[in-house]
């Protein structure tokens, strides 16, 4: 397993029992993570590209920021497939995990992960984990 990251900020970390599951995450990945990560390439586990896989990104407002504070764009394999990510919109909240899934995803020898803070968003974007599942 190949894992690089650029120099990201600050880790965090709560306890599980006080998050809550804002759609299907599982709270106790979004309790813990990393503040602003930017790009990160995780290799050494796929194929040479001909399988597809759903990739499964969790998330969280660490800082208990209001909406707006913290927004940001998602890119897997160089393409943009969530735009002005805001999590505290989303979940009303501190203390609230939420992910997102992309299937369909071809990641040839790695999957490439960039967040980019939007125009004007005041805080580097966050992660709180990736599950990345083999469709076939």
């Amino acid at each position: 397993v190949e894992l690089d990251m650029n120099d990201a900020g600050e880790l965090f970390r709560r306890h599980s029992a006080v998050m809550e599951d804002a759609n299907g995450s599982f709270a106790w990945v979004a309790a813990s993570g990393v503040k602003d990560l930017t790009t990160l390439r995780l290799g050494g586990l796929f194929d040479d590209g001909e399988a597809t896989y759903t990739v499964r990104l969790h998330f969280s407002e660490p800082d208990g920021l209001e909406a707006g504070e913290r927004v940001f764009d998602v890119h897997l394999q160089g393409e943009r497939v969530a735009a002005n990510l805001d999590i505290a919109r989303e979940t009303n909240g501190a203390r609230q995990g939420i992910a997102r899934t992309f299937s369909g995803l071809r990641l040839g020898e790695a999957l490439q992960l960039e967040l980019r803070p939007a125009n004007g968003s005041g805080h580097p974007p966050v992660l709180s984990g990736v599950e990345v599942l083999w469709e076939g």
